[in-house]
C-alpha cells in the first residue's frame, strides 16, 4: 500500500511540473531556431571534381578547414553547409586535370552565393598571402573593377560558348567574357598579376586581354552568342572607375561658418570625369564645374548662391563632395589639389581651414 503511495506521488509531481513548463499561454520565450551557413555557386575549372572550403583566421592565416571533398557537378555547380560558421572563408577547386583555382570571399553567413573562376584566382594572387578581410576586399575590388564585373564572387558567369550568354544579364555577361578573355592561349593569370599595380593595369595588358577578347568573339566555332567583337556595349578592359573625395581640414572660428569653397583639381591624362560633383550629409548642391581644360585643370566653387536648399549653418569640416572618374589602362598619376580657399559669410578667407583630395 505504501509503495502504491509513493508511485500515486511521483506521478503527480512529474504532472506538476509538466504543466508548470508547458502552461502560461505561450508567454515563455521560445529558441531561435539556428541557421546553417550554406553556400553554393560554380566552380569554372572544377566539372565532376571536388572543392575545399577553409576558414579564414583575423590575422589572414588559414584555419580550420570546415570541408573538404565537396562533390562538384559536371556543370560545375557545388552546395555545401558549413554548419554554425560564418566569416572569412578561402574555397579551392579543381578536377585532377585544371589548375586548381581559388575563391576568398569576407564574412559568409546565412545563404551565401560564390563564384570560383580565373578571375576570383586573380584576386587570391593579388591579395597576397595574408588573406585579411581587408586585403580580400580590395583585391576582390580591384579584380572586379579591372574587368568591369560587378562582384567577381556573387556574380555567376555562364558558359561563353553557350547561346545562353546572350540571355545572361549585363553583369554574367561581363563576367563571362572576361573569363574567355583570361582563358585563351597564351594568356597566363601570373603575367595579368604582375602587370597590376596600385589601382591600374599596364596598357599593353589591357590590350592583350582586349585582343584576346576580340579572337574569342569572332571564333565561330566557340562563340554561340550574339555577341561581336564591334558590339558598342562591351566593356573596355582594364578601364577602371576611381571615387575622389574632397574634403576639408581644420577648424572654423567660433561665430562664422564656413559659406565658400574654391579650389582646382589637377587630372592627369587618362581621366575622364564620369559624374557631378555629389554631396554627402548635406542638402543636393548644384556646384559649378569647369570642363576639363587642355592643361588638365578641373575649377570647383561652391557658395550658397549655387545651392538649392537653405544650409544656414554652411559647409562642415570633413568629406562635403566625390568626384568619379573613368581611368584609362596605364595611367600611373593620381589626381591632386591645388589653389584651395575657404570662405566666410562675409567672402573673407578662412586661413585655418585647408583642402586635400583623395581615393
Amino acid at each position: 500500500m505504501r509503495i502504491i503511495n509513493i508511485v500515486k506521488a511521483l506521478f503527480i509531481l512529474a504532472l506538476i511540473t509538466l504543466l508548470g513548463c508547458g502552461g502560461g499561454g505561450g508567454n515563455s520565450p521560445s529558441a531561435t531556431p539556428h541557421q546553417d551557413t550554406i553556400i553554393s555557386g560554380v566552380a569554372i575549372n572544377a566539372g565532376n571534381g571536388t572543392l575545399k572550403v577553409t576558414a579564414l583566421l583575423a590575422d589572414g592565416t588559414s584555419g580550420t578547414v570546415l570541408k573538404a571533398g565537396v562533390p562538384v557537378d559536371a556543370n560545375g555547380h557545388f552546395s555545401v553547409s558549413l554548419g554554425s560558421y560564418t566569416g572569412a572563408i578561402l574555397v579551392e577547386a579543381a578536377n585532377g586535370s585544371a589548375s586548381v583555382l581559388h575563391s576568398a570571399v569576407q564574412n559568409v553567413s546565412g545563404t551565401a552565393t560564390v563564384a570560383v573562376t580565373p578571375l576570383t584566382e586573380l584576386a587570391f594572387m593579388h591579395a597576397g598571402t595574408t588573406l585579411t578581410n581587408q586585403n580580400i576586399g580590395s583585391a576582390n575590388t580591384l579584380i572586379a573593377n579591372l574587368f568591369n564585373v560587378a562582384d567577381i564572387t556573387s556574380v555567376i558567369p555562364v558558359n561563353a560558348s553557350t547561346s545562353s550568354l546572350a540571355f545572361a544579364s549585363t553583369d554574367m555577361q561581363n563576367y563571362s567574357l572576361a573569363i574567355a578573355a583570361v582563358s585563351q592561349p597564351g594568356v597566363e593569370l601570373a603575367d595579368i598579376n604582375a602587370a597590376i599595380s596600385s589601382n591600374t593595369m599596364s596598357a599593353q595588358m589591357a590590350q592583350t586581354l582586349q585582343n584576346s577578347l576580340n579572337t574569342f568573339l569572332s571564333d565561330s566555332a566557340h562563340n554561340k552568342s550574339d555577341i561581336t567583337s564591334g558590339d558598342a556595349t562591351l566593356p573596355a578592359i582594364g578601364t577602371t572607375t576611381v571615387v575622389y573625395k574632397l574634403i576639408t581640414q581644420g577648424s572654423i572660428p567660433a561665430g562664422s561658418s564656413m559659406k565658400g569653397v574654391q579650389l582646382t583639381l589637377n587630372i592627369p591624362a587618362g581621366y575622364t570625369i564620369k559624374k557631378n560633383v555629389s554631396v554627402s550629409g548635406v542638402a543636393p548642391l548644384n556646384s559649378v564645374i569647369s570642363s576639363n581644360t587642355a592643361n588638365g585643370k578641373l575649377l570647383v566653387v561652391w557658395t550658397p548662391a549655387n545651392d538649392n536648399a537653405s544650409l544656414s549653418t554652411g559647409l562642415r569640416i570633413g568629406e562635403f563632395a566625390f568626384l568619379s572618374f573613368k581611368v584609362a589602362p596605364g595611367t600611373s598619376s593620381d589626381i591632386n589639389l591645388s589653389a584651395f580657399k575657404a570662405s566666410d559669410e562675409n567672402g573673407a578667407a578662412i586661413g585655418s581651414v585647408t583642402g586635400s583630395v583623395t581615393f
